[in-house]
């Protein structure tokens, strides 16, 4: 769990895996244009990573961080993506394989 947790984490705030031409870069674009309105950040995380399973435990924990997180801003929103994305990575909805 704590290696894939590092490993997501880096991806996440480095924007990607890798170097050179074969780097995986992040597109956090789509993903922060919905972060001012955190229920459909989380709505579209459950479409990406849990393909509509989200646990309503899951959904309120990340909803709750999300609108305590301050927003209004294009780097505040970046951090609640972020932040969101690594909260997903250790989740047990995305963690236990069903």
């Amino acid at each position: 769990m704590v290696a894939s947790l590092n490993f997501f984490s880096g991806v996440i705030n480095n924007g990607g895996y890798g170097g050179g031409d074969s780097r995986l870069t992040l597109n956090l674009l789509p993903l922060q244009a919905l972060a001012p309105t955190p229920a459909a950040l989380v709505d579209r995380l459950d479409a990406l990573l849990f393909a509509y399973q989200m646990t309503p435990t899951t959904r309120a924990r990340l909803l709750q961080m999300l609108i305590a997180m301050p927003g209004g801003t294009d780097t505040r929103h970046k951090s609640r993506v972020r932040a969101a994305l690594i909260v997903t990575a250790m989740s047990p909805d995305f963690v236990i394989q069903k």
